[in-house]
C-alpha cells in the first residue's frame, strides 16, 4: 500500500548498499518489503510510466532489459563468489544464498551453446573465467608436479602424497598413468610429462634406482651388504630395497635376478640391524 516514492527510496537504499540495481525478483528488504517484485512491476509498466518516474529510476541506473539484467547479475555473482573463494572453480550445482544457480550460469557461458558478444567474452576473461575446466585442472596438477621436482629431484610421487597446499598430487599423477593408458591423453599433454621425466612405469623406475643405489653401495663399501635400516645419501630406503628383493625373488625378470648376481648379490644374507 505503500506509495510510488516510498518504494524508489528502498531501491535507493539498496544500491547505496550494494551499488547496483541488480535486484532478483525474490528479494525481500530486511523491513519484510518485496522489493524484487516492486522492480519487475516498472519493467512491466515502463511503456504507461510518467516521465518524472522514468527519470528517476534512469538516473539510479535502472535495469529496464531482461536479458541485461541476467547477464548483468550473472557477472555480479561471478565477481562476488571471486572475492569469497579466490577462484572461479565454480560447482556446477553450486547456488548463492539467494538460490542463484551460477554454476549453472557459467557452465552454459562455456558450453557453446549460448551465443556471447566481444564484450561479455571480455568482461569474462578480464574478471578471469575459465572457460575449459579440464585443461585449467590438468595444467594446476603438471605445475604442482613441476613443484615437486624442483624439491625432490623427480616425478616418484606416492599414491597417497599431497603437496604443502592440500594438494591430491599423487593421485593426479595416477590419473595421468591411467588417462595414456586409455589413449585419452594429449600428445601436447604427454609432451609435457615427458619433458619433466614423468614415469610413466613407476616399479621399474623405483627398481631401476635401487639397483643404482646398490651398485653405487659396492662402489663404496666393496659387498653388497646393506643394513636393514640403510639410507643411501640421497635419502633411499636401500636396506628396505635389499629386503625386497629377497621376499620377491621368485616375481623378478630372470633379468633383474642376473643383474643381481653380476654384482655379486647375497640371496640368503640376514641383513644386521
Amino acid at each position: 500500500t505503500a506509495n510510488w516514492e516510498f518504494w524508489f527510496g528502498l531501491l535507493e537504499n539498496y544500491k547505496a548498499e550494494f551499488g547496483d540495481c541488480l535486484i532478483h525478483n525474490r528479494y525481500v528488504t530486511q523491513s519484510g518489503h518485496k522489493l524484487g517484485f516492486w522492480v519487475g512491476t516498472q519493467r512491466k509498466n515502463k511503456a504507461s510510466m510518467i516521465n518524472h518516474r522514468l527519470e528517476l529510476l534512469n538516473k539510479l541506473d535502472f535495469v529496464w532489459d531482461v536479458h541485461q539484467w541476467q547477464w548483468a547479475r550473472g557477472l555480479r555473482e561471478l565477481s562476488i563468489y571471486k572475492k569469497q573463494f579466490g577462484n572461479l572453480m565454480i560447482p556446477l550445482r553450486y547456488e548463492t544464498k539467494f538460490g542463484y544457480k551460477l554454476g549453472s550460469w557459467a557452465e552454459k557461458k562455456r558450453s557453446g551453446n549460448e551465443i556471447l558478444t566481444n564484450e561479455q567474452i571480455s568482461q569474462l576473461t578480464e574478471l578471469g573465467f575459465i572457460w575449459d575446466v579440464q585443461s585449467h585442472n590438468w595444467d594446476k596438477g603438471y605445475r604442482e608436479l613441476c613443484k615437486y621436482r624442483e624439491e625432490f629431484g623427480d616425478c616418484l610421487v606416492l599414491n597417497k602424497y599431497e603437496s604443502k597446499s592440500g594438494y591430491q598430487l599423487g593421485m593426479w599423477v595416477a590419473r595421468q598413468r591411467t588417462e595414456r593408458r586409455k589413449r585419452f591423453m594429449t600428445a601436447d599433454q604427454t609432451k609435457r610429462l615427458n619433458d619433466i621425466g614423468f614415469v610413466w612405469e613407476p616399479l621399474n623406475e623405483k627398481w631401476e634406482r635401487g639397483f643404482n643405489e646398490l651398485t653405487a653401495y659396492k662402489k663404496q663399501f666393496g659387498d653388497c651388504r646393506v643394513k636393514f635400516r640403510f639410507k643411501s645419501p640421497s635419502g633411499f630406503g636401500l636396506g628396505d630395497w635389499i629386503l625386497s628383493q629377497r621376499k620377491n625373488k621368485k616375481t623378478l625378470s630372470d633379468e633383474k635376478i642376473q643383474r643381481l648376481n653380476d654384482l655379486g648379490f647375497e640371496w640368503s644374507v640376514v641383513n644386521p640391524n
